[in-house]
């Protein structure tokens, strides 16, 4: 063992520059793959992790009718929350920002929507102060769009007709109101998505939007027994009201087609990773293969000199060995940095905690991975190079050491010359024995 740890001091020494190319050839190839493979998991899961944190609601009940009585539904016994949201029936806020597409029509028309059902996550800021009806939460990107500060403007009310609609191009004369918004935050059903929208809280809708603006409320349940609960719900809704027309909306199937978008991409990064990883395969293991054929006519001098063929490919596995590890450990570093990129796509707006993140199974695990695939060819490599014909057929026809045409005495067992490094080898190994001793053996 001491002449393998002599001969791998040396080699590093000697060789350090090609090493620290297939230690970067290395941490490229498994970056690649490392990255590629966390992301497709975090494309695949970013709309179930945000549907676990929002308190999603499992049905959208749709009566669209003024004045419904969800007093009575809220009691039924499938029903766990409910929340409503208005939708006006003609005249609606204006914002100053000029851009209808930037506001949410759907402020919460009770205390528990977006509180306790349909809660956002915070990306941003803080939630607002549920007593402060001029505090308001916006989607992702907003504050950066518009503001921090935007005025609602109302119109008044001799200016809303009988049906609730006001005359076009009415510029409205009701107050126009300063909205903070304090913060950013996403859920899968007003706030989010790719266009920046902002909504207006419960408090505002109750002490400004209530008492002017003609609307009606429809509803978001979430349910004791979850999705399977949903045909159980619709009876008792139809027993309790009456009616069998209320239209109840599954909203899992109404996300799903989002999650099969998601999958898809994902599926695409897999895929993209399993390519790069068979390139990254042959390409480092030829790179292993001549880094270790680069030592094999010196190594078979030392076993001429006593080294043994399990000595002998330990030395000749110690370089690349060292490099694959460093290069994996770079890696996941690289797959680490790099995570920040995804989700990619219609996804990327999706996902409950953009920035960096660490999966354990598909960065640690693949790096281990990439690691052990590292020191196993590593070993094969210096296997395979031990002999010479092997070798000859790695490195394209010749040994790199070897001359084009090397003297009839290369041939001779007997008369072998003995290079500088090995002989230093030699010394190392044996610190002890007289310079005599090594000459009586070559």
């Amino acid at each position: 063992m001491n002449a393998v740890l002599a001969w791998a001091r040396l080699d590093v020494r000697r060789r350090w520059r090609s090493l620290l190319v297939l230690t970067l050839l290395v941490a490229v190839s498994s970056a690649v793959v490392l990255t590629t493979l966390a992301g497709a998991r975090r494309t695949d899961t970013a709309l179930p992790r945000l549907e676990a944190r929002v308190l999603e609601a499992d049905a959208m009940v749709l009566p669209n009718k003024p004045g419904f009585d969800w007093g009575r539904v809220s009691r039924l016994p499938s029903v766990k929350t409910l929340g409503t949201f208005a939708l006006f029936l003609g005249a609606m806020p204006q914002l100053d920002v000029g851009a209808y597409e930037d506001f949410s029509d759907f402020p919460a028309a009770n205390a528990a929507q977006n509180v306790t059902i349909d809660r956002p996550i915070l990306r941003s800021g803080r939630y607002p102060d549920a007593r402060n009806p001029l505090e308001a939460l916006a989607g992702p990107g907003f504050i950066e769009k518009h503001g921090s500060y935007l005025t609602v403007r109302l119109p008044a009310a001799a200016q809303i007709r009988p049906d609730g609609s006001v005359p076009p191009d009415t510029k409205y004369a009701g107050p126009r109101l300063r909205v903070h918004v304090v913060g950013e935050g996403q859920n899968t059903f007003g706030l989010g998505g790719e266009t920046p929208t902002f909504g207006l809280s419960y408090a505002f809708f109750r002490r400004y939007l209530q008492p002017l603006l003609p609307y009606f409320a429809n509803a978001r349940v979430r349910l004791r027994g979850g999705e399977a609960a949903i045909p159980q719900f619709r009876r008792e809704l139809a027993a309790a009201t009456g009616s069998q027309n209320i239209d109840v909306v599954n909203w899992h199937e109404e996300v799903a087609s989002a999650k099969r978008t998601a999958s898809f991409i994902a599926t695409g990064w897999l895929l993209f990773a399993l390519a790069a990883l068979v390139a990254s395969l042959v390409l480092v293991g030829q790179a292993f293969a001549r880094y270790c054929a680069g030592a094999a006519d010196e190594l078979r001098t030392l076993g001429a000199l006593g080294l043994d063929r399990r000595q002998s490919r330990l030395a000749g596995a110690f370089g690349p060995a060292l490099a694959g590890v460093a290069g994996s450990a770079l890696g996941v570093a690289g797959a680490l940095l790099a995570s920040p990129l995804f989700p990619t796509g219609a996804i990327r707006r999706s996902e409950p905690t953009p920035g960096i993140s660490l999966d354990p199974l598909a960065v640690l695990a693949g790096g281990g991975v990439v690691a052990v695939i590292a020191l196993l060819g590593s070993w094969w490599a210096a296997r395979i190079t031990a002999r010479d014909p092997e070798a000859r057929r790695v490195t394209g026809g010749r040994s790199s050491r070897q001359p084009p045409s090397a003297p009839a005495w290369a041939s001779w067992p007997c008369s072998a010359p003995v290079s500088r490094s090995s002989r230093a080898v030699e010394r190392s190994a044996s610190p002890s024995a007289p310079r005599s001793s090594a000459r009586s053996r070559a």
